[in-house]
Order: structure tokens, then C-alpha cells, then sequence
């Protein structure tokens, strides 16, 4: 048995005959009389929510909740079908227990099936997960910053209100407790990088291009390990050739670094006080060159290259896209250029 006083966040009981799960709790003293204590309670079989009141000090069951892993795999009519992560075993769950979670699944998504008493009442997902944008109207540049929305669908047909910089094929995190966005995820997240790493090197791939969406990166092996890029890095390619001219012209050097995020772009001085993200000015490898700032996030622009900017795209303040070119590196010139071409004009 459980009082009022152990109340807490997630904590199962039983009122009034049906299991309930507290999902907020206020302890209140009014005017006159005892205390009470003020509850929202979740149905753990209906998925419904009331508020209600319990005098303090109340005793109620405590229930405890087992929970299995499962792989969603498929719908089938309004049924939805799951196999057990351990067992394999597949199971046909009903609408009324997967409830709005239905709203968040995609196949092969991993969930917690919560039984009680060996009894499965409600599938489990986290309260924020990465969803793809499947449709919306296309993104706008500069209100990366902007209060306004427009209405986007997400892969499994839900309507979200998102920011009007979003667009089709990007990624975004969702709050499934009330279905709002929550802000835009990265173009791959952390867990993913290293599980995506982890299995180029237990393999015998050299190169190797991953793709969401319309952005992609590219991964390939060195001596000492995977190089995975801080930046979007492209190489210029040229026009294919015939055999003969590929012979005659070697593979471009110069190098289009893109933007990692959305944000504001802020400069980086270099010893002349000026910036270092201009045309002719030689950086080196591992070098900080800017940065990007959004919400109060702030990621290093660092170069993953040695040698001299040929063209640059942005300015100081100047706001970004997620993937947009920030700058072109030529890694075949060494010198500062623009020095140089000052000292030939005198």
C-alpha cells in the first residue's frame, strides 16, 4: 500500500477498482480543513486522463507494471502487429491499446509493451522521438528564427504545426505526449553516428555515402580509422570525361564545405583583425574558421583541409540553412592569394 505522500510521477494504483497511473500531483492546503492532495490520473487500459482529489494521508494499491521489448512490424486493417525482441514470437494488438501511440509508428520501430498481471495494456514509445517530414510546403529562407508555422505531415500521415524554414525530407522531434514539434533534430543523431560507425569498421567497406532526405554525408576509411566529417564536406566534381581526357585532367580539388545546422553565422578574426571565412585566405587543417548559433546552441565551424578559400558564401550575421555551401576550399593552393596578389600590383 502506498499513502499520498509517496505519490510520484509514473507511480501505478488502484482507484476505485481500475488501474491508474499518476502523471502530475500538487499538494494542496486550502483555507479551511486538511490538506489534499490534487492528482492527474491516466487509465492504464482506456488511455483516458481525469483529475481528482484524495485527502492526504490516503492509502491506495500500488500496481507494478512488467514491460517487454517489442519490434513493430506491420498494420494490418486497424490491427497492428508486433514480434518480441527475445522470443520472436508475433502478436496482433488491438487499436484501443495502442492508442495515440498509433500516431508515432513506423515499421521496424522498437516500443515497450506494458502488461499488468500478464495482461498487455499499452504500448510505450518515448516522449520525443525523430520523425521524417513526408509533405509540406517548401522551406523559407531566413525565418530560420521566425514565431510563424505552416502545417507539415509527418511519414506516418500526422499533421504538425512546424516552423516555415521546414522542409520535406527533414528531420524533426516530436513530443508524443501532445504531438507538437519540438525542434529540429540533427541530420544524424549521436547514437545513430556511432552505431553507423561501429558497423563500417566490423566491415570490409571502405566508402560509404549515407542519405536521409535530401542531405547526405560521406564516410571513408584512413589508415587510423573512419573520417566523419564536423562539416558537410562535397568535392567539386567535373564533367565526366572520356578515358583519354580523365587521363589528361586530374580529379578537382576544391572542396565545398556546407552549413551543419540552421542558425547565425559568426566570424572568426584572424591575426589581421579580419575574417578568415574571405576569398584567398589560407586555412589550415583542424582549424576553427566560425560558427553557427541557434538557441543558444553553438557549434564550431572547423576546417578538415589545408589550404586557401576561393569563394566564400556568407557574411557575418548573415542567417543558414541546414546544408547550405558556406564557403570553397581549394586544397592544391597553399599560399594566401590575396596577399600575393597585392604585392604583384605594386
Amino acid at each position: 500500500m502506498v499513502s499520498t505522500s509517496d505519490f510520484r510521477n509514473g507511480l501505478c494504483i488502484l482507484v476505485d477498482g481500475e488501474p491508474y497511473q499518476i502523471t502530475w500531483f500538487q499538494n494542496h492546503k486550502p483555507g479551511k480543513g486538511g490538506a489534499v492532495m490534487r492528482v492527474k490520473i491516466k487509465h492504464l487500459k482506456k488511455g483516458s486522463t481525469v483529475e481528482r482529489t484524495f485527502k492526504s494521508g490516503e492509502r491506495f494499491e500500488e500496481l507494478t507494471l512488467s514491460r517487454q521489448k517489442k519490434q513493430f512490424l506491420y498494420k494490418e486493417g486497424d490491427k497492428f502487429n508486433f514480434m518480441d525482441m527475445n522470443s520472436y514470437e508475433q502478436i496482433t494488438v488491438s487499436p484501443e491499446i495502442v492508442g495515440q501511440v498509433a500516431n508515432y509508428l513506423i515499421e521496424n520501430q522498437e516500443v515497450d509493451a506494458a502488461y499488468l498481471e500478464a495482461e498487455l495494456i499499452g504500448i510505450e514509445i518515448p516522449a520525443i522521438i525523430t520523425m521524417v517530414i513526408k509533405e509540406s510546403e517548401p522551406g523559407i529562407k531566413g525565418d530560420s528564427v521566425s514565431n510563424m508555422t505552416k502545417m507539415a505531415k509527418l511519414e506516418t500521415g500526422l499533421d504538425v504545426k512546424v516552423p516555415l524554414f521546414i522542409k520535406e525530407g527533414d528531420k524533426i522531434k516530436v513530443d508524443t505526449r501532445t504531438g507538437e514539434y519540438v525542434e529540429r533534430a540533427e541530420f544524424m543523431e549521436s547514437q545513430d553516428l556511432k552505431k553507423f560507425l561501429k558497423s563500417i569498421r566490423e566491415t570490409d567497406i571502405e566508402e560509404l555515402k549515407y542519405q536521409s532526405g535530401g542531405d547526405s554525408v560521406y564516410f571513408k576509411k584512413s589508415q587510423t580509422g573512419i573520417l566523419a566529417p564536423k562539416a558537410q564536406i562535397t568535392q567539386k566534381s567535373k564533367p565526366i570525361a572520356s578515358d583519354k581526357e580523365q587521363e589528361k585532367q586530374p580529379l578537382s580539388s576544391v572542396i565545398s564545405v556546407k552549413s551543419i545546422m540552421v542558425g547565425t553565422f559568426s566570424d572568426v578574426l584572424g591575426e589581421d583583425g579580419l575574417p578568415l571565412v574571405r576569398e584567398g585566405v589560407k586555412i589550415s587543417n583542424g582549424q576553427k574558421v566560425g560558427q553557427i548559433e541557434a538557441m543558444k546552441i553553438i557549434k564550431d565551424i572547423i576546417s578538415e583541409f589545408e589550404g586557401v578559400i576561393v569563394k566564400a558564401f556568407i557574411s557575418n550575421g548573415a542567417a543558414v540553412e541546414y546544408g547550405q555551401e558556406l564557403f570553397l576550399i581549394d586544397t592544391q593552393k597553399t599560399g594566401d592569394t590575396s596577399v600575393q596578389q597585392n604585392l604583384d600590383s605594386k
